[in-house]
C-alpha cells in the first residue's frame, strides 16, 4: 500500500505486477499507511486529521477510526497481538489508539512542535518518536525513546540543527 499527496491510498499487487484499488475519501494528503496484524485491514492517516480503515483485499472503506482534528504526519502499527496504532501529529500530540475500536490507549507528552516520524524495534520493545520544537529563537529536533507496553520514557535526544525527519533502530535496538 502507498500513501499519496493526491489524497489517495493505492494498493499494489506484487504477484501480478498490476495496480490494485485506489482508495479515496481523505480530504488531505495521505501521510502514512499500515496493515493490521492479519493483513485484512489497511489503516491510512492523513493531513485531514483522520485515521481510516479499509478492507485490504478489496479497498472497501470501513470507517473513520479516529478523528484527531489536525494533520497526522506519521503512523504505524505496534507489534503484538493487539491492534495498536501509534501516530504523531502537527499539533505536537502523539497517541496510541486501538485499531479495532479507535479508543485512546495512551497519550504521550505534548510537544511545542510537530511529530514527524516514528521507529519501532519489536525486541527489546522500543518505540521512538521524533520531530522538532522552537528553542531559543531556532528550531531543535528531538527523538524520544519509550518502552513498549508501559510507555515509560527511556531516552531523549536533541539535535540543535533542526528537525528529525526520519530514523530507524539498529538490528538489536542498541542504536538509533
Amino acid at each position: 500500500a502507498s500513501a499519496s499527496s493526491d489524497r489517495t491510498v493505492r494498493l499494489w499487487n506484487l504477484e501480478t505486477g498490476k495496480a490494485g484499488p485506489v482508495l479515496k475519501g481523505h480530504k488531505g494528503p495521505v501521510n502514512a499507511v499500515a496493515f493490521s496484524s492479519d493483513g485484512k485491514i489497511l489503516y491510512s492517516a492523513s493531513y485531514d486529521g483522520t485515521i481510516r480503515s479499509w478492507a485490504s483485499k478489496t479497498g472497501e472503506f470501513k470507517r473513520i477510526l479516529y478523528r484527531h482534528g489536525l494533520g497526522i504526519n506519521t503512523m504505524a502499527r505496534l507489534p503484538g497481538r493487539k491492534e495498536l496504532l501509534v501516530f504523531g501529529a502537527l499539533d505536537g500530540r502523539a497517541l496510541v489508539i486501538d485499531g479495532t475500536t479507535g479508543e485512546r490507549v495512551h497519550q504521550f507528552k505534548e510537544r511545542q512542535g510537530p511529530y514527524l516520524a516514528n521507529a519501532i524495534q519489536e525486541k527489546p520493545g522500543l518505540l521512538a518518536l521524533s520531530g522538532f520544537e522552537k528553542k531559543g529563537g531556532g528550531i531543535a529536533g528531538f527523538i524520544h525513546v519509550f518502552r513498549l507496553g508501559d510507555w515509560a520514557p527511556i531516552e531523549e535526544y536533541e539535535d540543535p540543527r533542526g528537525p528529525i525527519w526520519a530514523m530507524d533502530f539498529g538490528a538489536i535496538g542498541a542504536t538509533i
